[in-house]
């Protein structure tokens, strides 16, 4: 029910936000990230697939993951 993320080139003098959509396109509440290594609570997502998306001032990755109870 946690979800790791890791940011290699974390920059704390930029904003760095999550945020999570459904296969929908739903956009999920968001957060900040704070530090390079964060945990994100997943206990409120239904079991499925959704996508994250980790972006700063300069970049966005986007990526799939998969949440299982």
């Amino acid at each position: 029910e946690i979800l790791n993320v890791k940011i290699n080139q974390f920059d704390n003098s930029t904003i760095n936000q999550f945020e999570i959509f459904d296969l929908s396109g739903k956009c999920l509440p968001h957060n900040l990230i704070t530090s390079s290594e964060s945990q994100i609570n997943t206990r409120h997502l239904e079991p499925g697939f959704y996508f994250i998306q980790v972006k700063n001032d300069v970049n966005c990755v986007t990526k799939k993951i998969s949440i299982a109870k």
